[in-house]
């Protein structure tokens, strides 16, 4: 039997629900020498029974740090709350299969739905510092959304920061499930999921590594970058096709979200069009210099918890898969309506050109590492 993980606050462990109760067992045998085991046998004997009554999100320990900050599009990758770039990296020579954890069904045992339509993918980090050393081939988490949780400060009882446990289903922390390859075991990491971060040096990720010249990431520029911001504000070249910002590209796939809106940005007090769509309804940034702001959409489905029945939930999606989900939607939410029928929060794209007067370039090196970062540019070659 591998660690014990509880997965969701004890509040949660009334009426038909149980409270966390684990069994524990010794075996003498396996403590002494194989000549004192005569009246040891190999047997497990119940030793202790111990109840845990209070189960709370982390507020110390470990994870009491760890972040996803959304708009980084670095996922577990990113700095932590207190600015710190040493989040644990799922190092595939390390540990294997990360997964997110998911248990929508409020009835069963390990009750935590992803809420926050968290996502395994691809780690993009070595392209947006441009830094190689980040490229392992490993994956990170990702995470959505941050205002499906229903709990204290986000659930039916608007400017309460008490859980109310017939509504609850969890805070906004996403737990990722591994392997350790040394010592086979499943590991469990928690990591509380926030839109954005100020950053105290007032330096901005990814806007502030880039070079001067060409508008690629800098790796040194990365490495003197301390506690850095995260927004929803990324560089992109004049002529590129507009990608949603990773991983929602990932979670929209190939299809073409009729829902989605944008438009330009007074610079200076000119008006330019910096945003185009073509007769495809692909979007596309058709000038230097300017910006404009855009509004995503994505489909819903079978991994992400949709569920806005009474009394937490039924178990099942109150929508069928496919259904456009707003990417965190403007203002409280408190019903499913909210997500399905307000406008989503508009991220900002900075188009910019070559200062040098040439096209700007990316390395083919570059493309071939991982996925395009979305909300960046593409890959280019001369």
């Amino acid at each position: 039997m591998g660690p014990i993980y509880p997965v969701n606050w004890s509040g949660l462990f009334q009426a038909h629900r149980t409270e966390l109760h684990v069994a524990w067992y010794e075996n003498p045998h396996r403590a002494l020498p194989s000549s004192n085991t005569i009246l040891h046998p190999d047997v497990d004997w119940p030793y202790v029974v111990a109840d845990y009554h209070t189960v709370e999100f982390p507020s110390k320990g470990v994870h009491k740090d760890n972040r996803i900050y959304i708009a980084s599009r670095l996922g577990t990758e990113g700095v932590d709350a207190g600015g710190s770039d040493t989040q644990l990296v799922f190092d595939p020579a390390v540990y294997s299969t990360p997964t997110i954890y998911n248990q929508p069904d409020p009835d069963s045992a390990g009750y935590n739905p992803n809420e926050e339509h968290a996502l395994v993918a691809p780690s993009i980090k070595a392209v947006l510092t441009g830094d190689d050393r980040f490229n392992l081939q490993q994956s990170a988490a990702f995470a959505l959304q941050t205002q499906l949780n229903r709990w204290g400060e986000n659930d039916s009882n608007p400017g309460s920061d008490e859980n109310q446990a017939d509504e609850f289903t969890s805070e906004p922390w996403v737990l990722v499930q591994f392997e350790d390859l040394a010592t086979g075991e499943t590991g469990m990491t928690a990591y509380r999921v926030e839109q954005t971060r100020a950053g105290a040096s007032g330096q901005s990720f990814p806007l502030d590594i880039l070079d001067s010249d060409t508008h690629e990431p800098d790796p040194a520029k990365y490495i003197d970058l301390t506690d850095p911001g995260y927004d929803f504000d990324y560089p992109i070249f004049a002529g590129d096709l507009l990608v949603p910002p990773y991983p929602v590209n990932l979670a929209v796939g190939n299809l073409t979200m009729t829902q989605n809106t944008g438009g330009n940005i007074q610079v200076d007090g000119v008006n330019q069009r910096a945003l185009w769509n073509d007769k495809n309804r692909n979007a596309w940034a058709v000038s230097g210099d300017g910006r404009f702001f855009y509004r995503n959409w994505y489909p819903l489905n079978e991994s992400f918890w949709f569920d806005f029945s009474p009394s937490g939930g039924d178990g099942t999606n109150d929508y069928p898969d496919g259904t456009p989900i707003a990417w965190l939607p403007d203002g409280a939410t408190s019903t499913a309506t909210d997500f399905v029928e307000r406008a989503p929060r508009a991220d900002r794209s900075r188009l910019i050109t070559a200062r040098s007067g040439g096209t700007p370039t990316r390395s083919s090196s570059a493309a071939r590492r991982s996925p395009t970062p979305a909300g960046s540019t593409r890959p280019r070659t001369r």
